[in-house]
């Protein structure tokens, strides 16, 4: 019941995604906003991403698990609601914070909750959570764009997004869950289990602003590269993005299968190392085809990477999933702030293939991150000894 819930609540949290990209157009047209101006809304909304990540140790202190969620979700509800009607520019940067806030909430809490099964029922659930955002990721570009042509109105894009979350939050208020979920709270603190003091754990946040980074870098600048630095017409550069979510999703199916046969560590590592080489190739190779193969293979190798080292970490802390998630999260959500910029600035001053060079660098360092830390098969020895 309770991997259920997760699912449906990362299906509308990849739904959501893309909204602030659909929507720029008119907001900009709406306000008259300069492009860098009009580009705060996506800062306002990783701030308040990170925002939640960092502070849901100390809530989930105070708050139960069940109505914390339930708050997330009711904020970004209303947050969706409210954007598109805000009268001034820098009340739509609060409300855009707010959902920033609200959707991070629900992504910690039910990566917290997943990551604190059992093992053999956490693996395959950590993967298919991941490929429920998968699924809502592709989708919601097409199914938003579809209302937005019917209804005549951009401000559907917000709205649509915060029904499903009215609709969610009913959901999550009636559901009959374990007494485990609704008493559930984080008890580690500095004289407990002080993971930010552990080495292994700073190997793994390092991994995670690597991974999110280059994923949200990729997912970004693939169009620009592939027209401008390929020649590929603008049209068809615009697929590379669908080809590369077409692996991650295709990926995180696969995985969520195969991830019970495999250590964490041992599939980090080859799954890193994967992404090292098929980034490399995309910036190397010159054919259209082969392009379009290498993209979509990053997007394979990349599929499992977050929710691997998501499992990892709470194996290490079994009984902080909470600080482990959150922690991790946060290094996610700067990853997504300063990966972007950093190719940015590369293609300014050389060009996107070498920025696209250096993620694959950075995915070496992640392998070599990786290779110090336990095995799985000894963190569970150390639980049972």
């Amino acid at each position: 019941m309770l991997e259920r819930y997760s699912y449906l609540a990362f299906v509308f949290i990849g739904i959501i995604a893309p909204v602030h990209g659909l929507a720029m157009p008119y907001l900009i047209a709406n306000f008259s906003l300069s492009l860098g101006i009009a580009g705060l809304l996506f800062f306002a909304g990783s701030l308040g991403y990170i925002t939640a990540s960092s502070t849901y140790p100390l809530l989930q202190r105070r708050i139960s698990v069940r109505r914390l969620l339930l708050i997330g979700a009711v904020l970004t509800a209303l947050s969706l609601a409210a954007l598109p009607v805000m009268p001034l520019w820098a009340l739509a940067l609060v409300a855009a914070y707010l959902t920033g806030v609200g959707s991070g909430v629900i992504e910690v809490g039910f990566n917290a909750l997943i990551a604190g099964l059992e093992p053999d029922r956490a693996k395959p659930a950590m993967n298919w959570l991941h490929f429920a955002f998968s699924i809502g990721a592709l989708s919601g570009p097409i199914v938003m764009s579809r209302l937005t042509a019917w209804t005549g109105q951009w401000m559907i894009l917000y709205w649509s997004g915060a029904i499903l979350f009215v609709l969610f939050s009913g959901l999550w208020h009636q559901a009959q869950l374990p007494p485990s979920v609704s008493a559930a709270q984080n008890n580690s603190n500095a004289g407990n289990e002080r993971i930010l003091a552990s080495l292994q754990f700073w190997l793994l946040l390092i991994s995670m602003f690597i991974y999110v980074g280059a994923e949200v870098a990729l997912a970004g600048w693939i169009p620009t590269f592939l027209n401008t630095e390929r020649s590929i017409a603008v049209d068809t550069a615009a697929i590379g993005v669908s080809v590369l979510w077409a692996g991650l999703t295709v990926g995180r199916a696969i995985c969520s299968k195969l991830s019970s046969h495999f250590d964490t560590r041992t599939l980090l590592i080859i799954l890193c190392s994967g992404s090292a080489v098929s980034t490399a190739l995309t910036a190397s190779v010159q054919a259209p085809w082969l392009l379009f193969l290498w993209i979509f293979l990053t997007g394979l190798f990349f599929s499992a990477i977050f929710p691997t080292i998501m499992l990892h970490g709470t194996a290490l802390f079994p009984h902080a999933p909470g600080e482990v998630t959150g922690g991790l999260v946060t290094a996610a959500g700067i990853g997504a702030l300063v990966v972007p910029a950093l190719l940015g600035f590369v293609a300014e001053y050389a060009s996107l293939a070498a920025g696209i060079l250096i993620v694959a660098v950075m995915f070496i360092l992640s392998v070599l991150l990786v290779v110090p830390l336990p095995a799985e098969s000894l963190l569970k020895q150390r639980r049972n000894p």
